[in-house]
């Protein structure tokens, strides 16, 4: 809460014009492997309500080889979206998700490269203590350290909401994820 109810809180109440509500926070360490990408390191946005804003905080400064996170400008990820949506769409029912993950990130680097889109990614350099925006809805990826380096940051899934944040705090005690993003009940008891 000293993070959120000082300057930070500032921002976020600046970026959504009203109160807030901090829906998940989880801390999240890479550790470098030879392996290939997984999970959220693999180019992807969260497909979450387009309310949602996205804070990292980075608890170790972060260089090229700590796995720093990567986001594609809003003007390109529109373009992957609608790209996603027409033809990638029917292989998501006829593969795992795992698979289809890995589908989706290949032609995503493959679009930046062929479209000559590789100014549209913005990878988040910083020291310990950078706190990085963004939106949900952006593509995106991170954590993929090099072998022998790792990286440890704080990830928040922030909502408007009309409740001050002071008064949310009284009442959760955890902010721990439960899901990816709120449901309709989650809307009405938690944020109105």
């Amino acid at each position: 809460d000293q993070l959120f109810l000082g300057d930070q809180g500032k921002i976020v109440k600046s970026i959504f014009k009203s109160e807030f509500k901090i829906y998940y926070g989880v801390l999240n360490k890479n550790i470098g492997r030879k392996s290939s990408r997984t999970g959220s390191q693999l180019w992807h946005n969260d497909g979450g309500p387009g309310s949602c804003v996205n804070m990292m905080l980075y608890l170790k400064d972060v260089n090229e080889d700590n796995g720093p996170l990567q986001i594609i400008d809003w003007v390109t990820s529109k373009k992957i979206f609608w790209y996603e949506r027409f033809n990638l769409n029917k292989l998501r029912r006829s593969i795992d998700k795992d698979q289809f993950r890995k589908l989706r990130s290949n032609h995503i680097d493959n679009i930046i490269l062929s479209e000559n889109h590789k100014n549209s990614i913005n990878t988040m350099l910083g020291e310990k203590g950078t706190v990085i925006f963004f939106s949900n809805n952006t593509y995106h990826r991170g954590g993929y350290p090099i072998d022998g380096k790792d990286r440890m940051v704080m990830i928040f899934h922030l909502y408007p909401s009309i409740k001050p944040l002071s008064e949310i705090i009284k009442n959760h005690k955890s902010i721990d994820k439960t899901d990816g993003y709120p449901n309709y009940t989650d809307f009405n008891e938690n944020f109105l």
